[in-house]
């Protein structure tokens, strides 16, 4: 079998070789007369016959029919090297010798230029079969893989995924997180009559760890001296503390029946946590403490004001409040944003319904997120978990800062106010100016630490003061008892 040579071109050879049982044998790559140059950029050195040792070749040796080379080695156009025979006892090459390789060695990238091989050669040798030793070695080895117990395999599987998963969602370590700032506070260092009931208000420049805002990461002390013991003296004033995530707001409310000492210079410290187990202290969701201990001094005046107008206001879920700064009613943003049809509604997402106040009560009040889930129920709330966002309550009634439905507001880039949200006075700031969105990186941050998904709602966006009003009616425990039977 035979192809005729087309006339002006060389004659090549494409008939497949015979064997001595009159069969064909698997056909070896023939490679033109311009490739059958060493391995050297085709320098003009001369072709190593296939039956000669080709030095440096992985492995063993591969020889034929021909002499073998020099521990020398062979230099390109020399004459035919002598026969020699290098094998050490037992059959074994030594190992230092030059032509093969020590353990976990690799070649040298520029070593075909003092070792050259034949290209058709190696060519050829991998166009061989494989010989029955190599072939019954394949099979042992895949039938003692299969062999492996089952359980073995499910050990391993287990363990590659418990080492991802001790890896899941952290940010990035090659980053440390932002420092806590205090952008703002109330009353300002310079305030010369500060109301005796009033109470103090610091902004953040980032989202904190609520268990974080408790009443020993701060002390207000009275600048009393006892004229007999020159010691200070005066109350100590107990706080009622509570965070607003939206704002970044931390109120620091007194009792009840606490007030300032009248005409006083009072000094605020706000404690930084000495170290990571320390419990006190402001931090950062992500752990981030605050950058260092903070002091500042107020100067108290002789009255309080009328009307007590800086408390939370109240908001409905069913009905608006009255009054020009009244928030919406909890329902009625709910069922027209996020509780549609093929969202929140009839066929609720992920199980979590807030179309109706039936609904809102049985899949979102005190039920874990499914996305922050570590447990096997979705009734399990963590109090205290070991990292902030497992197990997390879509809403924790009285706690908006652990309620993940406000973290799935606060993703949404244009739930937050704008420049043009600042003009209706809002009574819940204080003296605080309105604030601005957060940073890009903030919500980034939050992310990636636990918020997954999409933001809410996922067609449009919330104006500011609806978003205020869901994170307000939670902190004031998600009531629903305004709604008609």
């Amino acid at each position: 079998m035979s192809n005729k040579a087309t006339p002006g071109a060389a004659s090549r050879d494409y008939s497949l070789p015979t064997t001595r049982s009159g069969g064909y044998s698997e056909p070896c790559l023939r490679l033109p007369s311009a490739m059958l140059c060493k391995e050297d950029a085709c320098g003009g050195a001369n072709a190593v016959p296939s039956g000669e040792y080709v030095s440096r070749l992985p492995g063993r040796h591969f020889t034929r029919d021909g002499p073998k080379l020099s521990t020398r080695g062979r230099q390109s156009g020399s004459e035919a090297a002598f026969d020699e025979n290098h094998r050490g006892k037992r059959g074994g090459r030594d190992v230092a010798h030059p032509g093969g390789l020590l353990e976990r060695q690799y070649f040298h990238r520029n070593s075909n230029g003092s070792h050259p091989r034949s290209l058709e050669y190696v060519f050829g040798f991998l166009s061989q079969p494989a010989s029955p030793s190599s072939a019954h070695r394949v099979r042992t080895t895949k039938k003692r893989l299969f062999t492996v117990p089952i359980s073995t395999h499910l050990f391993i599987a287990c363990l590659i995924a418990a080492l991802f998963a001790c890896d899941r969602d952290a940010p990035d370590s090659r980053f440390d997180p932002p420092e806590l700032l205090v952008l703002e506070s109330e009353p300002q260092p310079s305030e010369s009559s500060f109301p005796l009931e009033r109470a103090l208000r610091l902004r953040f420049n980032r989202y904190l760890r609520p268990a974080s805002v408790v009443r020993q990461s701060i002390l207000v002390t009275p600048s009393i001296i006892d004229p007999d013991a020159g010691l200070p003296k005066g109350p100590t004033f107990f706080f009622e503390p509570v965070y607003d995530p939206f704002d970044r707001l931390v109120v620091f409310q007194l009792t009840a029946r606490s007030r300032w000492v009248p005409s006083t210079l009072h000094t605020v410290r706000l404690f930084s946590p000495k170290d990571d187990g320390d419990m006190t202290g402001f931090r950062a969701f992500d752990g981030a403490p605050l950058k260092e201990t903070e002091s500042y001094s107020f100067m108290t005046g002789e009255r309080e004001s009328e009307p007590r107008d800086d408390r939370l206001p109240p908001v409905r879920y069913c009905e608006q409040d009255e009054g020009s700064d009244a928030l919406p009613a909890v329902a009625t943003v709910l069922r027209s944003s996020c509780g549609r049809a093929g969202c929140h509604g009839s066929s609720p997402a992920l199980g979590l319904g807030l179309s109706t106040r039936t609904a809102l009560q049985t899949t979102a009040v005190r039920v874990v997120a499914r996305q922050t889930m570590t447990g096997a129920s979705v009734s399990a709330t963590a109090s205290t978990p070991s990292r902030f966002g497992d197990d997390m309550p879509r809403i924790d009634p009285g706690n908006a800062a652990n309620s993940y439905l406000v973290y799935k507001l606060l993703i949404h880039p244009q739930n937050h106010p704008g420049l043009h949200d600042g003009d209706t006075p809002d009574p819940w700031l204080g003296g605080l100016t309105p604030s601005g969105p957060p940073s890009y990186d903030e919500l980034s941050r939050l992310r990636s630490w636990f918020v997954h998904g999409e933001p809410m709602p996922l067609e449009g966006h919330l104006s500011a003061h609806e978003t205020r009003a869901i994170v307000r009616w939670i902190i004031h425990g998600a009531p629903t008892s305004d709604c008609l039977p």
